[in-house]
């Protein structure tokens, strides 16, 4: 890295600590502008602020705990603890059952006692696994030991045998200075796999390590399938990769760093998918990491292909297979972007090709080596900067103007899409029927809004849909803004981020980043899984709701859409309130091929007023006409009840 470059991010890496103390500032204004503007709140709003509150409090409470020097005493005795008891044994259960009995004794005697009598009801559940909490690292290994136990490995390999005229697939892994033990490892994983047609072509960067000569040497010599090339002089590790590639004769290409790992399934579920889909020209794969200690962490279950999360992170990465024709058309890799080169060749790929398909499955693992990036963000710094260069030549190739920012953590970035000319935007916001919480929100945002062609009215109160649907007949604007009244201004530039994406060809509808009263997110998109409306905020995987990405559904009292195209859909549906209407909305786009996006450059704060909550029967006429839809941007292996933590049930 350049010393220019290593200066840029420097100045990048304090500017990352001064958002976030901006944050931090911007969000004690907020809750001080809730007391000082409102009052404090009541009724329901006062539960919601309370749990806020409460969650604000845990979260500072598990910093602490977590910063202390006990904290790797204790997650020591956890790890013993768990390896004694595993979840997901009935061992854990029998464990557990004395402990919730003396913690409902000590909690509620009564209720104890009155349990005892109806033991027949709750008695099967000691002998039941006992599954670990939600949103926690030991659910996901009891799913990863559930989905390779023997039967399932059984059942896997009689798939294997009936594809023995299935694709060659070339598995590519450049190498220099491997660490010995986890080469073999990488190599061996490549062995084991289920699918018998694969070959493995490895170049060898010109390494200084004779012990990763011998393992390689041995490797070719004890399997025909491994080809191996030395290099004589470095030539990066997109040269190597080059060189890995010139030895592949597969119609397909997957990529394999030589210290990770591929699950005894991995092409083999490459290969189910190609054969079901025989057009596709590249397939990505679910992820998850090695931890140090030897643990499965981190499973990263993706979603399907969201081209706006590409441009915001390479949430694609690994593991990542390519028909060997797509990749020479594209010139294979780019020493001009080593340290994020397969960021770049993914998005030369997906500009070359639309027949793009997932297998929600994590079929590979990352080992968090020290000085690679799955142990640390911070470890390869000039990896960013090439992926910045990456994203910006992606937009020149394009024919987009715009700038590309780094984003709000380390490998996470903000494409600012030029606004075309002058739009006029028009602003709704919806009077409740409380006359002065409209005033202060439209007069919030005038005073804080800094994009000028705007105009705001307010609509009357009444039904939600038939109110705004009449609004938006009477409106003389480029693109339509709809706000609840209650929501405060937290970003100035909120109308201008929507504008960028309201524009762009194929968006349909966009949706912000709504916050509580204490910084809280209450809204960050919405996914909707059997006809239930999921809000994930705050839980989702991998820092989700802090990039720009692609969902099923915005809502949460920001939403923007053409006028035109609002005609087109008919409207908002008038079966629908204002929880459930731009949901249904946002939907009906999708269902027409219009793209829908969130972006958490537009934030607003909800601050006072009441959250209408559908009725049962508006939930139940939402859930008949939304059963059928499957979500593309929430994998199979997440439960439909308890948002993105995992499914406890193998999937495939």
């Amino acid at each position: 890295m350049s010393e220019d470059e290593r200066r840029r991010l420097e100045a990048w890496q304090r500017e990352l600590e001064a958002r976030e103390m901006r944050v931090q500032l911007r969000e004690a204004a907020m809750r001080k502008r809730q007391l000082d503007r409102y009052g404090a709140p009541s009724g329901s709003e006062e539960r919601l602020f309370d749990l806020e509150r409460r969650v604000w409090e845990l979260g500072r409470f598990r910093e602490t705990v977590t910063e202390s020097a006990w904290y790797p005493l204790i997650q020591g005795v956890r790890r013993f603890a768990d390896g004694l008891l595993p979840w997901g044994t009935r061992r854990r259960s029998f464990f557990l059952a004395p402990v919730r009995a003396v913690r409902m004794l000590a909690h509620d005697p009564g209720g104890f006692v009155r349990r005892i009598p109806k033991a027949r009801l709750w008695a099967p559940g000691l002998i039941r696994p006992a599954d670990p909490p939600p949103h926690t690292e030991e659910r996901y290994r009891v799913w990863h030991r559930r989905r390779y136990a023997r039967a399932r490995l059984r059942a896997a390999a009689a798939e294997a045998a009936d594809l023995r005229d299935g694709p060659l697939i070339s598995v590519v892994m450049p190498t220099y200075n491997a660490e010995p033990a986890w080469l073999r490892t990488a190599i061996g994983s490549v062995r084991a796999q289920l699918y018998p047609r694969w070959e493995l072509c490895i170049a060898d960067d010109a390494s200084t390590r004779t012990e990763a000569h011998a393992v390689l040497r041995r490797a070719a010599a004890d399997d025909p399938r491994i080809k191996v090339r030395f290099l004589e002089e470095n030539r990066g590790i997109s040269g190597a990769s080059n060189a890995a590639l010139e030895l592949a004769t597969g119609e397909f290409v997957a990529l394999l760093d030589h210290d990770d790992e591929l699950k005894p399934d991995s092409l083999l579920e490459v290969a189910k998918l190609i054969r079901g889909e025989p057009d596709l020209d590249y397939v990505y794969t679910d992820e998850d990491k090695r931890s140090p200690d030897d643990r499965l962490i981190d499973a990263f279950f993706k979603p399907d292909w969201s081209p706006d999360l590409l441009m915001s992170m390479n949430y694609l990465s690994h593991l990542s297979v390519f028909r060997r024709a797509v990749l020479e058309r594209v010139g294979g890799f780019r020493s001009e972007m080593d340290g994020s080169q397969d960021y770049d060749l993914v998005l030369r790929v997906t500009e070359a090709t639309d027949r793009i398909g997932h297998v929600p499955l994590p079929l590979y693992t990352w080992r968090m080596v020290p000085g690679s990036a799955a142990h640390s963000d911070e470890a390869k710094p000039w990896a960013y900067t090439a992926a910045r260069r990456a994203l910006e030549d992606a937009l020149r190739r394009r024919g987009i103007a715009g700038d590309v920012e780094h984003g709000p953590f380390l490998g996470a970035y903000r494409v600012r899409y030029a606004i075309d000319g002058d739009p006029r935007v028009a602003v709704l916001v919806r009077d409740p029927g409380d006359e002065d919480l409209t005033r202060r929100t439209v007069e919030g945002i005038e005073r804080e809004s800094t994009y000028e062609n705007r105009l705001v009215e307010v609509v009357p109160p009444g039904p939600f849909a038939e109110r705004v649907n009449d609004a938006v007949g009477g409106v003389d604007a480029d693109l339509l803004v709809v706000v609840e009244a209650g929501m405060e201004v937290l970003a100035s530039g909120w109308i201008e981020a929507l504008v960028r994406h309201g524009q762009r060809k194929g968006v349909g509808v966009v949706g912000g980043r709504i916050l509580g009263p204490l910084g809280i997110p209450l809204h960050e998109g919405a996914a909707v899984v059997g006809g239930e409306v999921l809000e994930a905020a705050g839980v989702m995987q991998f820092t989700l709701g802090f990039v720009t990405r692609n969902c099923s559904a915005v809502g949460g009292g920001l939403l923007m859409i053409r006028p035109g195209l609002i005609r087109e859909l008919g409207g908002f549906d008038p079966a629908f309130d204002v929880e459930l209407g731009p949901i249904d909305l946002s939907l009906r786009a999708r269902e027409e091929g219009h793209l829908v996006v969130y972006t958490p450059d537009a934030t607003l704060g909800w601050l006072h007023g009441p959250r209408a909550e559908p009725s049962r029967a508006e939930r139940e006429r939402f859930r008949r006409r939304w059963a059928g839809y499957r979500d593309p941007y929430y994998s199979p292996n997440l439960d439909p009840d308890e948002a993105y933590a995992v499914r406890l049930r193998t999937h495939g």
